[in-house]
């Protein structure tokens, strides 16, 4: 080998590390960039719902528990059932979306933990009605959000992240 071809092969094994670089760099930027739209997408889109929907939750029935009277009046009127029904279907797809990580869980937390442990209080003789009429698995996804963000609040869980975008 003469010196034309070691210094070849030295500046093929430079640029080779150089592009492994520049690679790991991008990868880097681009979970953190998608992590950042993450965050971004998910206080834009459930601020969004969740104020429609808080507001007309308590519109309807102030910020108490359902009781017998409001879950009489429900079954016996199709048209507050649905609109119930959509409400609570529009708060169940959205922790569908927390849970399978669509939207991010630590800022729903931060925005809106008290919320949802609140409306799953609220609402449970409806959610319980639900499931006893039409599914058992009807709001499991805001239940297992309720209660998490309930052990969250009581220290049973740590939340993992200060919120900072980790592969920045």
């Amino acid at each position: 080998m003469d010196i034309i071809q070691i210094v070849s092969f030295g500046i093929a094994i430079l640029t080779a590390i150089a592009a492994i670089y520049n690679i790991r760099l991008f990868v880097k930027s681009f979970h953190a960039d998608h992590e950042r739209r993450k965050k971004q997408a998910t206080i834009e889109y459930t601020a969004h719902l969740l104020r429609e929907c808080r507001s007309a939750i308590d519109a309807k029935y102030k910020f108490q528990t359902l009781t017998e009277d409001d879950m009489n009046r429900i079954r016996g009127n199709s048209e507050e059932e649905a609109e119930l029904r959509k409400i609570m279907g529009t708060i169940e797809h959205l922790s569908v979306g927390i849970n399978t990580g669509v939207y991010d869980k630590d800022i729903l937390y931060r925005m809106s933990a008290s919320y949802f442990i609140s409306i799953f209080k609220r609402m449970r003789p409806f959610i319980d009605y639900m499931r006893k009429e039409f599914s058992q698995n009807a709001y499991t996804e805001l239940e297992q959000i309720a209660k998490e963000f309930e052990g969250s609040k009581k220290g049973v869980i740590i939340r993992k992240s200060k919120g900072e975008i980790k592969f920045s």
